[in-house]
């Protein structure tokens, strides 16, 4: 690939000379090798069967989980599922607008529209302003994808991917793993993942029937709360045996902290009887995700934590003491920090938040990478700020490289792309400011590509031309 050809646009790179040529050329020696999606919202079985996606929310929506926190920041409901009704032609078109209007202030700045971030011009949609109708952009799309589906495996049959991480329910019996893994037409690997947000929410409405799924699953009791915990760690090992890799959490604004024990008994017995108060069920789930800490300190599984946007210091009605995410995890890094296998892994779109809490708590504590954000911000020139500010703290083997992929399957080969030139433009600026040698630049970024990139002899990411018959 020539340096014209992967260069890409020109907002994303340094002004400087001097940075901007190395920044080319520690891109282009990492730029060709396969990605590694550390986490995607598109379930394993869309794979296994090659379920076509076929109207707009599925296409923007219902598998961006980035996309849905922002939504979610703005008060917008995004539990886009065929049994909550969000398929109802005018929900799904109500949604949409909501989504459009909220774009159309995220894309503020020209780079956003037209170089860095590719969602608009890969989901076939016109650039996101507020002079164009998004109902007719919606009864567009919506025709689009009648007459042409999207299919999962066409679309990452051209993505290079070594290794793609699906979001896995605990009780899930992963059999759509299995067929990819046996699949003669699938390279490379589909790792499940572990998603228990909704068995640690007590305060969910339909808490009480997934705690009674997961005993049926496990045939353990989950009537009281050491029952409920045996199960989840049962679920987790099986997940583990399976190649999963993490478990990741989409908390609400939660304190992660351990109650008394005799206090999470009895708020355990009082989500059974579903009379929890609000303020009971939060400090239940705080508990409970403290209790997952435990566990990833157990057995190895990494801890991927996504807060909320806005999930800083500076949000509204909060105690002026409060330092947002940094207090929120303060008690589990104290309870399991410093354990050998205790990896934690913040993701985050709140540029503010990252430089301002997560990098110095990423610099204190070792078990903990944060994630530098490769989306939804005004200027490429911060987001390689915070990612030296990130190297500077950490040391470059902890989050460069790791890209926050939350994205609909279409965008994913274009957010590696930009992720790559971010820490390659980050990496060049070190070299120039006397930080860091051309070498170790280098060795840096390629490692970072490599640790994350081994790839089993059999399991299943999609080759180029594979699919079922009768599909593209």
């Amino acid at each position: 690939m020539s340096a014209s050809a992967s260069a890409g646009p020109a907002a994303v790179w340094p002004a400087d000379p001097r940075s901007k040529a190395l920044a080319l050329e520690l891109y282009e020696a990492v730029a060709d090798r396969p990605l590694i999606s550390v986490h995607n919202g598109l379930p394993a079985r869309y794979l296994a069967e090659d379920l076509p996606i076929t109207d707009p929310i599925g296409l923007l929506i219902s598998h961006d989980q980035g996309l849905q926190a922002l939504l979610r920041t703005a008060g917008i409901r995004t539990e886009f599922t065929v049994t909550d009704g969000w398929r109802a032609e005018h929900a799904s078109r109500r949604a949409f607008v909501l989504l459009w209007r909220h774009l159309v202030g995220v894309w503020a700045q020209p780079w956003m529209r037209s170089e860095g971030d590719e969602t608009a011009r890969l989901a076939g949609l016109p650039p996101f302003r507020d002079d164009t109708d998004p109902e007719a952009v919606y009864d567009a799309v919506a025709a689009r994808l009648v007459d042409d589906p999207v299919y999962p495996r066409r679309v990452l049959a051209a993505a290079n991917l070594a290794r793609f991480a699906t979001s896995d329910d605990p009780a899930d019996d992963l059999s759509a793993h299995r067929l990819l893994a046996e699949d003669p037409s699938l390279s490379g690997r589909v790792v499940p993942t572990f998603s228990p947000d909704r068995y640690l929410d007590p305060g969910h409405r339909g808490w009480r029937t997934d705690a009674d799924l997961l005993a049926e699953v496990t045939g353990i009791g989950t009537e009281d709360l050491d029952g409920f915990l045996d199960a989840l760690r049962q679920r987790r090992r099986y997940f583990l045996d399976r190649g999963a890799e993490a478990s990741e959490h989409h908390s609400s604004d939660v304190a992660i902290a351990r109650l008394a024990p005799s206090d999470a008994v009895r708020l355990f017995g009082l989500a059974r009887s579903a009379e929890l108060l609000p303020a009971e069920a939060l400090a239940l789930q705080g508990h409970l995700l403290a209790e997952t800490g435990r566990m990833a300190a157990d057995d190895g599984l990494a801890l991927r934590l996504y807060p909320p946007a806005g999930f800083s210091a500076g949000t509204v009605d909060r105690p002026a003491a409060d330092r947002g995410i940094v207090d929120r995890i303060g008690p589990l890094l104290a309870d399991v920090g410093s354990a050998p296998g205790f990896r934690l892994q913040l993701f985050t779109i709140d540029t503010e938040a990252y430089a301002a809490e997560m990098v110095p708590a990423a610099a204190e504590h070792p078990a903990l990478a944060a994630v530098p954000p490769t989306r939804f911000a005004d200027d490429p020139a911060a987001l390689r700020a915070i990612r030296v500010a990130a190297i500077g703290a950490e040391g470059p083997g902890r989050s460069l490289g790791v890209v926050d992929d939350m994205s609909a399957p279409f965008a994913l080969p274009a957010r590696h792309r930009l992720g790559r030139r971010l820490d390659a433009g980050a990496l060049a600026e070190l070299i120039v400011s006397g930080r860091l040698t051309e070498d170790q630049a280098h060795t840096a970024l390629s490692d970072a590509v490599a640790q994350k990139g081994a790839v089993a002899d059999t399991g299943a990411v999609v080759r180029s031309g594979s699919g079922r018959p009768g599909g593209p």
